[in-house]
């Protein structure tokens, strides 16, 4: 075999580049992008990602649009230019460039509002299986927004999004069970949702969860447990809800022995995070 000589690969790469490789642009482009093998720089990566887009490869339009749909300190964000270059890339049957064109035309955002694009580029995704498609495509037919409302059809994509493990849309359809909205009501099943999100290590579902074990919603009631998510939402997520909210659980000695010291720092690092609610402790 040939002994790994990841310099003299990224040397080659940018020989290549400079060359008009469009693959090789591209793959620079997300190398400075992540800082894979170099060091980050989002300047050097649009520029190569620009190259090798107008060089017609739809990756490299995918992820310069990405870059410029979020901005940086280094690439001020453009959605109108993102917007272009997502549909370079949807043409080509990039899911994602698909479902992020259609957020842009739901929200107005770098394109004209338009419910009936929306639906139109969330159901090309949704076809190849996106359950962050498929879940934005039944908010539109449940609601009636630029398709004719089909509450049955909402809830069989609703369906098909949840045998994903995408935990944004697994804790978005939790949050519809537990309220009742476009699904019937089921807070057990909005339970069971939670957890499955909370073994992804989402956040919010943590938080959430840990709330229905304090008050005993679709689960039995266990202070113990809920003090646990409440710690993993606060301390390794970093969820200003739930600092708040296992601050006043040690001011109160609530589930927890009474410790103003660790009220107030969690109140101190909400606080931090923007909340009036934490301000007001302090």
């Amino acid at each position: 075999g040939v002994e790994v000589d990841v310099p003299s690969a990224v040397t080659w790469l940018h020989k290549a580049a400079e060359a008009s490789c469009s693959d090789a642009q591209c793959q620079l482009g997300v190398f400075y992008e992540q800082g894979i093998h170099v060091r980050r720089n989002q300047t050097r990566a649009a520029e190569y990602l620009r190259a090798a887009a107008k060089a017609g490869d739809p990756r490299a339009a995918y992820n310069l649009a990405a870059v410029l749909d979020e901005g940086s300190a280094e690439i001020p964000r453009d959605l109108e230019e993102a917007a272009h270059f997502y549909k370079i890339a949807a043409a080509s049957c990039n899911p994602r460039a698909q479902y992020n064109l259609g957020t842009l035309y739901e929200q107005g955002r770098g394109v004209p509002h338009s419910f009936h694009e929306a639906a139109k580029y969330y159901r090309l995704a949704a076809a190849q299986n996106l359950a962050k498609a498929q879940f934005a495509l039944g908010r539109l037919y449940e609601e009636g927004l630029g398709v004719k409302c089909d509450l049955e059809y909402a809830r069989s994509l609703y369906r098909k999004a949840a045998a994903c493990d995408d935990a944004d849309v697994i804790f978005a359809l939790a949050q519809m069970h537990a309220d009742g909205k476009g699904v019937p009501q089921d807070v057990a099943k909005a339970a069971f949702l939670l957890g499955r999100a909370v073994k992804a290590g989402h956040s919010a579902a943590q938080f959430e969860l840990g709330l229905m074990y304090e008050q005993g919603r679709g689960v039995a009631q266990n202070q113990a447990r809920a003090i646990g998510l409440f710690k993993q939402a606060a301390c390794v997520g970093c969820h200003r809800d739930a600092q708040v909210h296992l601050a006043e659980c040690y001011a109160a000695g609530r589930g927890v022995d009474k410790h103003g010291g660790k009220a107030a720092h969690l109140f101190s690092l909400a606080a931090k995070a923007g909340s009036g609610k934490a301000r007001y402790h302090l």
